[in-house]
């Protein structure tokens, strides 16, 4: 193999599937819905988003600790 390729294939392996989505991309969180603008009580709904830990792309470099 060329040296572009091994380089190539060197980034590759450097990334691992991200712990906290599981390679997915996106999460569920919870976030508080207030019940109105005069009342402080509400109630916390589940939503999916893109991943915080690796931005949505479930992928993330390799520690020196896990190789």
């Amino acid at each position: 193999m060329s040296k572009i390729g091994n380089y190539v294939v060197g980034l590759q392996e450097a990334k691992v599937d991200c712990p906290e989505c599981n390679g997915e991309g996106k999460c569920t969180y919870d976030r508080f819905v207030p019940q109105g603008f005069n009342n402080a009580y509400g109630y916390y709904e589940d939503y999916v988003t893109q991943c915080e830990n690796c931005a949505g792309a479930g992928k993330i470099e390799a520690d020196e600790e896990d190789e």
